[in-house]
Formats: C-alpha cells, structure tokens, sequence
C-alpha cells in the first residue's frame, strides 16, 4: 500500500471476552429423531500480564535518554482489537479496559513481581481491585504496582477520557522492520494523559520515568461513580496490575527558556543602572515600552508608548484641537525620548472613522454647521455695534455667544454619539 496512515477510534473484536454456547439441531426428512449437540466454550484475553509478542513499539524507546518533556508517551500493540477485548461494566463500547500511566522516579511508585494469590492478599491500607476471574489460577505471575492514594486520583484517566487515549491505525509496512506476526499493518494505540517532568534546575541532568499499561478492570466503580465516597479513599495505596511496562529518561533542556530568563541581571532592555535609571524604571511600572519610531524625514529613533488598557486610572487631561497625530508628540527631557501613546490614540481613532463610508460626511456636514454658526455670530456682532437698539438690532444682539457655544456643544455631543455609533463603542 501507499506511504498513508488510517485512524479508527476503535476497532471492536468479533466476539469479546465472556463464555459462550453453541447449540446445533437438525431435522430429518425421514422417520427419525436427531438430538441436539452443544458446545460451550469460553473466549479470553490476557487479563494480567501482556506477553513480550504483543508489544510492537513503545515511544520514548526503552532504555533511552532524550529531550522527551514535550510528547506524551505512548505504546503500539500488535493487535487492533486488544484495548477493546475485555468491557468495563458501565462504560462505553469504545473505552479500552487499559490505560497509560507514566511515573518519574520522585513519585514513590514501585513494582513487583507476584503471583496474583500473593497479588491479592495485600494488607491494611491497601487498596486492591477485585477481578473477574474466569479460572481459578492463583499462581499466574503478574506485576503489581502500587500507588500513593492522592497521586492515583490525580493521574487516573476520567471515564470521558478513556476513548480518546486509544485508537487503532493502519501503516504501511514496506519500510518497517517488523516480524510475520504483523501481515496486516493494523495496530492499536494506547496514549499516556500526562507529559514526563523535566529535571530540575538543581537537579541532575536526567530524569528516570517509568511507564505502565495498567488493566482498569476492578476500578468501574470509581470510574462512573462518585470518586469522593468510593472506598479506596480510606487506603493509603492503591494496587494495579501492569499488564506491560518500560523505562526511559528524560534530559535537561540544553536551552530552557525559564531556566535562562531566570538567571538574567540585566536592567529592562539592556540597559545599565546608572544616571536616569530611576526614570525608566518608574516609566517602565507604569506600562510604558520602547518602540521604534519613524519620523516624517525619515529618521529612525525609540520612543515609548503605553497601551490605553491600563490597571490604573490616567490622569484627565484637556487635549488641545490637532490636524494631524505629530501635535500630539510628548518630549521627555529627563530620558531624551518621546511619548507617542497619545499620537498613536490619534492616528488609530482617524483609521476607525475612514473605514466607516458614511462617516466622512457627517463630519464634513458638521464641520459646516460650525463654520455657519461661527458666521452668523461673527455677522451678529459686527452689525449689532452700528444698528441701533431697537427693531432688528435688538434680534442680532439676541444672538449671543453663549447662545452659539451652546449650539455648538450640541452639534459636538451628536457627532460624538455618531462617531461612537459607527466604531461600535455602545455595543
């Protein structure tokens, strides 16, 4: 086949684990009697422990040592059907009855090898999943884990979880080295829920891990019930049964981002302490950073800026009337530079007014209404001082100034409401 890889979310066996009857009768043509013939036969899965021909790959490699902290560990079965062979009562069809759990070697987690009779026996305060047994084999060998409680319901999958931490893919094998077992290149996937832990920056260079596919049979009840009330919460350890398991390590980031910035002494942006130090400090708390600025000649310079999404409130200030965003340029002397936060402001409320079509013209219309009120009243007292007063000398000085402010303060209050309308700003 092609270089191409398939995904299914799972891939149900024909017949799943469980006992089961046959039952064949047949009726004859002559005069005779046939009884019926039964057979009852069970079908079964590995419920303890995986033999080593069933594991195909496991990632990271066994044994290894790596830059491992950002995949999350997973293992390839052999088998498309395994996760799926045995059910767990009260959870879907497609949940696996195994799951991926992966431990560094600070976690306290060990394991041993038992017979499941000794694996059972277990002691006071530790908790140990009651299996299904379809034969009476106490002396099969098995690996049993034990947990801490608290760390056990940290990393237990959910019951939601469970269908989405293993699938079952097709690959071509033409490039793959693999055994005759494998004919089909249908494999089954089982995906750890947890990344590895990256060594400490004290630490030494490598972190050990294990990892353990463990059967959740026994745990239905702490799956889909109420994980507060089940009894394992009085225990101290829970004990499961790792149906395969492998170790690797996982090394130090040669580069570590917060290892670095964690021992940087430098001053903001590379500056040293010395004169003026305060004052880019303080500008530095207040929100304000250094921008590469280009002025109209086409020189080059930094100035800062600070964002209008502040913490703190801004002090008030009256801004004069600008034609274009440069009037609105600050000069700090104390540090030689620039604020351009308001000219920003500026420029960036002029692009919001010309993206809206319908906006242009009504501040055009406004501006036009202002320059006819500014005539009328320059008009009005030009004429009021030679006209007497009486008759239509009485109307134009009727005509105050406080009369036009307070028609331009309208004119100004509706462009606003319009200004805001068109940016979205009332929604």
């Amino acid at each position: 086949m092609p270089e191409s890889l398939r995904l299914a979310p799972s891939s149900q066996p024909a017949l799943t684990e469980g006992r089961y009857r046959v039952t064949v009768t047949q009726t004859a043509s002559i005069d005779c009697t046939i009884a019926p013939a039964s057979l009852e036969f069970w079908v079964s899965t590995e419920q303890l422990r995986l033999g080593p021909d069933e594991v195909y790959s496991t990632y990271p490699p066994a044994m290894s040592a790596g830059l491992f902290g950002d995949c999350l560990p997973h293992i390839i079965l052999k088998r498309k059907t395994l996760p799926w062979e045995r059910k767990l009562a009260g959870l879907p069809e497609d949940a696996p009855w195994m799951a991926l759990l992966v431990f560094s070697e600070e976690e306290g987690v060990g394991s041993r090898s038992l017979s499941y009779r000794e694996a059972a026996a277990g002691r006071d305060g530790l908790y140990i999943p009651r299996l299904q047994r379809n034969w009476a084999d106490g002396d099969e060998a098995c690996v049993a884990i034990d947990i801490p409680r608290q760390l056990f319901a940290e990393v237990l999958p959910l019951a939601g979880e469970l269908p989405l931490l293993a699938h079952s893919r097709q690959v071509s094998l033409d490039n793959k080295v693999t055994d005759a077992t494998v004919q089909e290149g249908w494999f089954s996937c089982v995906v750890a829920n947890r990344y590895p832990d990256q060594p400490k920056e004290q630490a030494g260079e490598y972190k050990k891990h294990s990892a353990h596919l463990v059967s959740l049979e026994g745990f239905e009840d702490y799956l889909t019930g109420d994980r507060s009330t089940h009894p394992l919460n009085a225990c101290d350890t829970v004990r499961m049964f790792s149906l395969a398991s492998w170790s690797f390590s996982v090394q130090k980031e040669p580069f570590d981002f917060a290892a670095l910035a964690g021992k940087l002494r430098a001053a903001p942006f590379g500056a040293e302490a010395g004169e003026g130090w305060e004052k880019i400090a303080s500008l530095v708390d207040l929100g304000y950073c250094p921008v590469e600025h280009q002025f109209r000649e086409g020189s080059v310079s930094v100035s800062w800026y600070r964002s209008p999404l502040l913490p703190q409130k801004s002090a008030e200030e009256k801004l004069p009337l600008c034609r274009f965003a440069d009037q609105l340029l600050r000069y700090d002397p104390e540090t030689g530079m620039f604020d351009i936060s308001l000219s920003a402001a500026w420029q960036l409320g002029r692009l919001l007014c010309l993206q809206k079509k319908d906006l242009p013209g009504q501040i055009m219309r406004w501006r036009q209404r202002n320059r006819e009120l500014a005539i009328r009243r320059s008009n009005g007292q030009a004429l009021s001082g030679q006209l007497p007063a009486k008759g239509a000398a009485a109307a134009l000085r009727a005509y105050s100034e406080e009369t036009v402010r307070q028609r331009c303060n309208e004119e100004w209050a509706g462009l606003l409401a319009s200004l805001t309308a068109a940016i979205g700003l009332d929604e």
